[in-house]
């Protein structure tokens, strides 16, 4: 709705065609409302939005890395509130706002919105890092030539010493390969099947690792509400966008984002829960 060059969402509003706001005109969301779609604004001078719970997109590539993460975090999230929100193409500024990070445990932090003006809008956000994978520090690390590699085979070892210059220990022919030379040569062959082994048998622990932890995941996901559960089954683990969500389920951004979020509270008080039963057990 536009009036006297100003223009204010109404509600909850998914425009998914195109849209050209005037030029010089602004555009507001104000709290409560809410402007969500496939669609892309074009046009006009200034867009600006009250902050709401479900405008906030959480970033999903943070890693834990073995510290605690929570300036990192904050970080990340201050930055997005000082270059504003991207909905529908544009970028909505948004302002009094201010964000904390705490930290619950190496996976699991809480982001805490307070307005500077009115506390009762305040809200918070459960993040949940990514689990990397393992790391090669301090490993044992092979290489090709220059090129580090965990598919070095034995035939690399024997063609890199068969390539021998005339040897000083006797005589023979450019190239020739002595005794000590093919011996040294089969000793690395061992070595290199030996490491090749270990690193298969690294990755196949780690794949039963994972598979264990998919597969709690999706038993506690199960648990969830049903409309919760939809929700982060086909965001986290089909990978679909905001957008084609709300098609498919024909609901808002804003209930989506909230379903997502009680979801992925529900799910975080479940692995407490498990976790507090686990060393229980341990004690007994």
């Amino acid at each position: 709705m536009f009036e006297n060059g100003a223009g204010t969402v109404c509600g909850d509003v998914v425009l998914n065609e195109n849209y050209a706001v005037p030029a010089g005109y602004s555009l507001h969301i104000p709290a409560n409302a809410s402007l969500s779609g496939s669609g892309t604004l074009t046009g006009g001078g200034t867009f600006t939005a009250d902050l709401s719970e479900d405008m906030v997109s959480l970033p999903t590539d943070l890693y834990y890395n073995g510290q605690n993460r929570s300036n990192d975090i904050k970080t990340r999230l201050s930055d997005g509130l000082t270059q504003g929100i991207a909905i529908c193409g544009q970028t909505f500024a948004v302002s009094g706002w201010t964000v904390e990070v705490s930290r619950t445990d190496d996976l699991h932090y809480t982001a805490t919105y307070t307005n500077e003006s009115d506390t009762t809008k305040n809200f918070t956000k459960p993040i949940t890092l990514q689990q990397s994978g393992t790391t090669l520090d301090g490993a044992v690390k092979t290489y090709n030539g220059e090129t580090e590699t965990k598919d070095f085979t034995a035939s690399d070892t024997i063609s890199g010493l068969a390539l021998a210059h005339p040897i000083s220990e006797g005589p023979g022919a450019a190239g020739h390969i002595s005794n000590k030379t093919m011996q040294i040569a089969l000793n690395f062959q061992e070595e290199t099947d030996r490491l090749n082994y270990a690193t298969v048998m690294e990755i196949d622990q780690e794949l039963a690792i994972l598979r264990s932890r998919i597969e709690k995941l999706e038993f506690y996901v199960a648990q969830l509400d049903k409309r919760q559960a939809e929700v982060i089954r086909k965001y986290y683990f089909e990978e679909k966008t905001w957008p084609e969500l709300q098609k498919e389920m024909h609901a808002s951004s804003r209930t989506l984002v909230k379903r997502r979020d009680d979801g992925l509270t529900a799910l975080m008080a479940m692995g407490q829960y498990m976790e507090g039963v686990m060393k229980e057990r341990i004690r007994i």
